[in-house]
């Protein structure tokens, strides 16, 4: 293995080794394809299809577009875990002993969104379907269809 000089250029974040075989064809000035570029935007191009005016700005542009892809795929369950958060909230400070029952004002006051649940399953004892999130659900009561259950999810320990 040999080594290459660095050629260190101002106002880049990148050192770029010296190398024999690149073209000495010019290529015309190109915008740069990281619309949030620090240096200007306008650069010329060392290669045909180089679109970005160095590295750290190809980096910076990708790592952009996948942080904004995560924000939309993930939506759904981050809102999952924060309902589930608060149903935990909510279990801790209406458990009775025997139920946590709360009417559908509390749980909108509290900004409690139900339409999303990860698991629907009927209960055996009720007939009601509890909808699941990770550690907590809700049923609604057999009855009176405004009041809501907080059930708590039995683990088993191993």
């Amino acid at each position: 293995k040999f080594k290459v000089p660095l050629v260190v250029i101002p106002n880049r974040l990148e050192n770029l080794p010296i190398r024999e075989h690149w073209s000495r064809r010019k290529y015309p000035e190109k915008i740069c394809a990281n619309p949030l570029c620090q240096y200007g935007g306008l650069f010329y191009p060392r290669d045909k299809r180089q679109i970005y005016c160095c590295r750290q700005c190809g980096i910076d542009h990708r790592n952009d577009r996948r942080a904004q892809a995560n924000r939309t795929i993930y939506i759904e369950e981050k809102i999952m875990r924060e309902t589930d958060r608060l149903l935990a909230q909510l279990y801790e400070n209406h458990f009775d002993g025997k139920h946590c029952l709360l009417h559908v004002n509390q749980l909108q006051l509290h900004k409690v969104d139900l339409s999303y649940f990860m698991q629907s399953v009927p209960n055996k004892d009720t007939g009601m379907k509890t909808l699941w999130l990770y550690k907590f659900g809700t049923e609604r009561h057999h009855e009176n269809k405004d009041w809501y259950y907080i059930l708590k999810r039995k683990t088993k320990n191993v």
